[in-house]
């Protein structure tokens, strides 16, 4: 589940992929096929958000149901460090994956707040 632009990822077997909607202006742009007027690098304004108080609005996050193997969710990781890094992190995780992953964004500017959270379940029988 997410609501915002934070991107959730899910790793398994050696595949990054995203399970998450951006729920940015610029989604809303593309989805009306706006594509002219989108600027590439430009932060876009959300249209939802924890906390919106804004009379007559409805939080409507993004659902997906998964069988939860290994998870990566991160905020502000994703503007900073390209996927393949991610990935590569990733295929061999140890305990300091996500210090590593959360340095490599911080070395490439750290721009926004970043925060990582990995999930690894293990097959306890």
């Amino acid at each position: 589940c997410n609501v915002g632009d934070s991107p959730i990822y899910l790793y398994r077997d050696g595949v990054l992929r995203a399970i998450y909607e951006e729920q940015t202006e610029k989604k809303l742009y593309e989805e009306m096929g706006l594509h002219e007027i989108l600027k590439k690098k430009k932060k876009y304004s959300l249209t939802q958000h924890i906390g919106m108080r804004e009379e007559g609005l409805q939080i409507l996050p993004y659902l997906e149901e998964i069988e939860v193997q290994d998870l990566i969710c991160s905020d502000g990781l994703t503007d900073m460090v390209d996927e393949a890094v991610i990935k590569e992190t990733l295929s061999a995780i140890d305990e300091e994956s996500a210090r590593k992953l959360i340095n490599h964004a911080l070395e490439n500017g750290g721009h926004d707040n970043v925060t990582v959270i990995l999930i690894q379940v293990r097959d306890c029988n």
